[in-house]
């Protein structure tokens, strides 16, 4: 199991699609001693650590905790890229051997098809230049979709292989407009089913996306997989820890309301108890999806689940 570590919650861009955008704290912000305890008190259980933020390379304390991961786990991070020429020197493959990659969120390079305020193709290179395995997060939004391939090439050239394709969220400061359609979706998918590439690629369809394409199939010719989730598996890969401590199943569960869904606090409970909190609210996100699925009743889906603030019945938005 994978433990995400959410060390912040404040970030040196303002992107328009931003899924923790409006996400407030609801606790304090645990001190470094307080991380370093919940990394030691999830090494049972975890083989994996995953640092994150609103942006974990906003300043140096992320290299603090570093030091604390057990030598038999390995690590990664997710970035908006902006702070890597500050922090390269500690990304060096020598520097930790069990860095398994550094993960990059990315809109686009083709022009003004970008929300997000910062891309910058050089910082990635100062990563693959030294050694360092780069994950792109590619966000797709209906602005850029169409683009999808030439971003993918553009990465390459620089030496990315590896990539997770993501449709924008609808959640937090995800203004309508730029959410990908039914249509739109399909069309991203029939890019990759018949594009030759290199490389591994991963989409990641939540949710309402994932009503939108249930009954299409898809026939990809290279290393592509499709990765549907209709509920929040809480526990089953990964288990979230807030900025002030709370206890999610999934990344995208830390936005508005999100003390609602937390199965407790690890600074204040025993883990197990967590897991276990964890598991029964895992079938409570799974009957949820059954209903809404099934129903497609959209309103009671949007208040059961963030992943269905938007929902499609027939392929239509309702």
């Amino acid at each position: 199991m994978q433990a995400e570590l959410i060390i912040n919650n404040i970030c040196n861009l303002s992107c328009k699609h931003c899924f923790q955008g409006n996400t407030k704290l609801v606790g304090t912000p645990l001190s470094v001693i307080e991380w370093v305890e919940t990394i030691r008190k999830l090494a049972p259980y975890v083989d994996h650590y995953h640092f994150a933020g609103k942006e974990p390379l906003l300043d140096s304390k992320i290299f603090s905790l570093i030091y604390f991961i057990p030598s038999d786990k390995t690590f990664s991070l997710v970035t908006n890229g902006v702070n890597i020429p500050t922090y390269i020197r500690y990304l060096a493959p020598t520097q930790y051997p069990n860095l398994t990659d550094v993960g990059v969120s990315i809109d686009s390079f083709m022009g003004d098809e970008s929300v997000r305020p910062f891309q910058e193709i050089n910082n990635i290179k100062m990563l693959t230049d030294l050694g360092v395995h780069v994950t792109a997060y590619l966000t797709l939004t209906s602005l850029n979709y169409k683009n999808l391939i030439p971003n993918i090439q553009k990465l390459q050239e620089v030496g990315v292989n590896d990539f997770w394709i993501i449709p924008v969220l609808a959640l937090g400061k995800t203004p309508k407009e730029l959410i990908l359609s039914p249509l739109q979706l399909i069309e991203t998918l029939r890019f990759l089913e018949h594009e030759v590439l290199w490389g591994n690629f991963t989409v990641d369809v939540k949710g309402g996306y994932a009503e939108a394409i249930k009954s299409e199939k898809f026939d990809f010719i290279t290393n592509v997989h499709l990765r549907v989730e209709f509920s929040c598996e809480k526990f089953v890969n990964r288990i979230v820890i807030t900025p002030d401590g709370e206890v999610l199943g999934c990344g995208f569960e830390y936005s508005d309301g999100y003390d609602r869904r937390s199965s407790g606090n690890i600074v204040l409970d025993d883990v197990e108890e967590l897991l276990e909190a964890g598991d029964r609210s895992r079938e409570r996100n799974r009957e949820f999806a059954t209903v809404c699925k099934e129903n497609n009743q959209c309103s009671y889906c949007r208040d059961l689940c963030p992943l269905m603030n938007f929902c499609y019945k027939d392929g239509v938005e309702m």
